[in-house]
């Protein structure tokens, strides 16, 4: 089982607002502190809905200088993890403004639902895993994504009908990535695959997980106020996951194919965080905000490989989750 505790050298960032006052707390190598943020958090909830909503320049500026002062970035470093109160939905926080840059230039950066998921230090044994694509025949991209992926880390790819829930018997590898579509309604989102969908209760009832969990699909990572269930990202971080590839938001299927070919040639597979900035950075100088934020790592902010990770893995794998069983 995933550990509780925070080690020693973990770094993340947690913003928290009460009825009056919005706070930071900071948790790294010089120990945890807490700050005050300069933005009522009425203020503070508005902006960032805002941004998520506009991705306006004078919002990012806002946000930037409110949570991401100087003082606070030196004693976070280069990599870290954020930790967004309830309000902030779809909250692209990378593509925040730091003076004239964006917060993406200045550090890696993941967004963990709790300390749990910043703190993951390895579990699976890095055998392999599984590429579902384009269940219903009519996501192309999303299928040259998935060859190319496989060819890339040596998972297995299923295409079209064979992108069904029994593939899901080998969660528990090192890889999950799912090139599909989501669909949400009021019960939350899910995972379309060719012969049943796959939603937020399947997979924390049947701990689905990977050590890096990849949905190319829309909106995986969203938490929209009409639904009562957590978003995808987040049901796979509570199964057990250490990192999870999401999306804000819809994205086209060619472009979706772009960004996830691009996370694995800069070594996403060992590096989430780390490959998605890189990746964003070179988009960002062509793309314009709205296409390269809607992409973002929930979970570890650290590398798969950490040491911590290694150490972990040399214990052995978790249990293998079994398949979903049959509907109805």
């Amino acid at each position: 089982e995933r550990k509780n505790d925070t080690p020693a050298d973990a770094r993340f960032v947690a913003f928290v607002t009460t009825e009056t006052h919005s706070w930071a707390i900071l948790h790294s190598p010089h120990g945890t502190t807490t700050l005050p943020v300069e933005l009522a958090p009425k203020t503070l909830c508005a902006l960032m809905q805002r941004f998520g909503e506009t991705l306006d320049d004078d919002a990012a500026a806002q946000l930037g200088a409110a949570l991401f002062p100087p003082s606070t970035l030196a004693r976070l470093g280069r990599r870290f993890a954020v930790l967004l109160p309830r309000c902030a939905r779809n909250f692209p926080v990378a593509a925040v403004r730091v003076g004239k840059e964006r917060l993406v230039d200045r550090a890696v950066v993941s967004v963990a639902p709790d300390v749990s998921s910043v703190s993951w230090d390895g579990g699976n044994a890095a055998r392999g895993g599984m590429v579902l694509a384009d269940p219903l025949g009519d996501l192309p991209s999303a299928r040259e994504e998935a060859e190319s992926a496989g060819q890339v880390t040596g998972a297995e790819v299923r295409l079209g009908p064979r992108a069904a829930e029994a593939s899901l018997g080998a969660s528990g590898t090192h890889l999950l990535h799912f090139a599909t579509h989501t669909v949400v309604d009021v019960a939350g989102p899910a995972l379309v695959l060719a012969d049943r969908n796959v939603s937020v209760a399947d997979i924390l009832r049947h701990r689905l997980h990977a050590d890096l969990v990849v949905l190319a699909s829309c909106h995986s990572g969203s938490k929209l106020e009409a639904t009562v269930a957590d978003s995808l990202a987040t049901a796979f971080l509570r199964a057990g996951s250490g990192a999870v590839l999401a999306t804000l938001r819809s994205v086209e299927d060619a472009f979706a194919s772009k960004v996830v070919r691009a996370f694995y040639a800069q070594g996403g597979l060992e590096d989430p965080a780390g490959a998605l900035a890189k990746v964003q950075r070179t988009l960002a100088c062509t793309e314009p905000v709205a296409r390269w934020s809607a992409f973002f790592v929930a979970g570890t902010p650290e590398p798969l490989t950490h040491p911590k990770a290694r150490e972990r893995r040399a214990t052995g794998p978790r249990p293998v989750a079994h398949a979903l069983p049959p509907p109805g």
